[in-house]
């Protein structure tokens, strides 16, 4: 009777452990990020506007009452309108990380191209962010459709992976 045990490899397990740890570390953030946001927004004449892209995005998404601009939510109201979208798309990138098809960083470049595309698409294609433009504004602008002058906006929508790789 032998005693020897047979060593299984189990270097496959130890490699899904460690994409699974990555995801846990690891995340995507979207929007107007770093340098495009710290761009100067320009007005439609091309002269700077005095604040940054990014202070514009905040400005839209969430309002500024006392100057009387009305909240246009363009990245809330991309997620929540592609919600279903959304989970599909994560659901797939988890299998593929799982199968080794991509790496973590892959799915979530993938995952960030998505979300900034989606967001774009709301600004420049989707259906009119409410409340509608005043008269006054749509007669300036030539255009009923809010958040669209110079495209800056809508062209500063980027993505970027956080965190860092476990090893």
């Amino acid at each position: 009777m032998s005693n020897s045990f047979t060593q299984l490899d189990d270097s496959e397990f130890r490699a899904l452990i460690k994409r699974m740890k990555d995801l846990g570390t690891r995340a995507v953030k979207v929007g107007v990020l770093k340098a495009e946001g710290a761009e100067l927004h320009r007005d439609e004449d091309g002269s700077p506007s005095g604040i940054t892209v990014a202070e514009i995005a905040v400005i839209h998404e969430y309002g500024a009452p006392k100057a009387r601009i009305p909240e246009r939510s363009f990245i809330r109201r991309t997620f929540r309108r592609r919600w279903f979208d959304l989970r599909k798309l994560t659901a797939k990138l988890a299998k593929g990380i799982a199968i080794k098809r991509f790496s973590v960083d892959t799915a979530l470049d993938m995952l960030g191209v998505w979300g900034s595309n989606a967001i774009k698409a709301t600004i420049k294609t989707g259906d009119h962010i409410p409340p509608p433009l005043a008269k006054i504004t749509r007669q300036r602008k030539k255009s009923s459709r809010p958040l669209i002058d110079t495209g800056q906006l809508a062209n500063s929508m980027t993505h970027e992976i956080t965190g860092e790789e476990i090893e």
